[in-house]
């Protein structure tokens, strides 16, 4: 299920109809991560959790940001990290260059 949006209200719906992953989950439309992977994680995969607001942050922040999602939706499994949009145009280019070789990924990690 594809879904911009606070769709909080819903998830629980979603879950019952047997739905296999949710995305984007995203935090600044109040979709809390945490609080979804501990209702429904052993029922739901999660796919987002990076913040759409990631090219403001500096590449501590945006470490910070990536290690704090990951240790919040990886635990058990069914969690896929990417984020609520595209890679933001004001991301500095320098910073996503350094932050993709400091981490070795190999592609953008929010497609």
């Amino acid at each position: 299920m594809h879904s911009h949006g606070n769709i909080n209200a819903i998830v629980p719906l979603l879950v019952e109809a047997k739905l296999d992953v949710l995305n984007p989950i995203g935090p600044s439309d109040n979709m809390d991560l945490k609080r979804l992977k501990e209702d429904y994680g052993d029922r739901l995969c999660l796919q987002g959790g990076l913040s759409k607001h990631m090219g403001y942050m500096s590449l501590e922040e945006l470490r910070g940001h990536l290690f704090d999602r990951l240790r919040i939706g990886s635990s058990s499994g069914g969690f896929i990290l990417s984020s609520e949009g595209d890679i933001p145009y004001e991301m500095d280019q320098e910073v996503f260059r350094v932050f993709m070789r400091k981490y070795k990924l190999n592609s953008p990690p929010c497609y």
